[in-house]
């Protein structure tokens, strides 16, 4: 599916719509955050370790529509809690739930038996640990009888052979 399809609006129940995307910055994550902010039934919560000046701008002019958290997901320490997302989320109301798992990063590349052990650790927070985390502190999120999706973005090195 393109992300014009994953986001259709035959795909999604009528009402407000909430997107809470890991890694908008560039690549795929980007590309879903500019296709939602152009929709305005959509609420996008974006998870980022930085934000581009564009999306600063979007979220200065629609503020109700964009909510940032800056947060380098490397660092599991100080992840979004419950808590943390339920008072973004709850006054919303959405009748859609659609968090997107898509933060990556690209190191460590090379030999096995070569690799930087902190390199892997962080790879690993950031690729999965981080991801389990915050699925689990958003399914934790009281928003009643909803639609809840997951969508994990996967690394191109599931497709093609990469070293490491």
């Amino acid at each position: 599916h393109s992300v014009s399809n994953l986001f259709s609006r035959q795909s999604f129940s009528h009402g407000l719509q909430v997107a809470v995307i890991t890694g908008t910055s560039s690549g795929i994550g980007k590309a879903i955050f500019d296709k939602l902010a152009s929709d305005p039934s959509f609420h996008v919560v974006s998870i980022s370790r930085r934000f581009l000046e564009e999306q600063e701008r979007m979220k200065a002019q629609a503020p109700e529509r964009f909510h940032f958290v800056a947060k380098d997901l490397q660092d599991l320490s100080g992840l979004p809690s419950t808590e943390d997302l339920s008072k973004i989320l709850v006054p919303l109301s959405p009748s859609e739930l659609i968090f997107v798992n898509n933060a990556a990063v690209i190191e460590p590349i090379g030999d096995i038996g070569t690799l930087d052990a902190v390199k892997i650790m962080q790879h690993v927070n950031v690729g999965f640990t981080a991801q389990m985390i915050l699925t689990n502190n958003l399914m934790g999120v009281q928003l009643g009888d909803i639609r809840k999706r997951i969508l994990n973005i996967s690394s191109g090195a599931a497709t093609r052979v990469i070293d490491g």
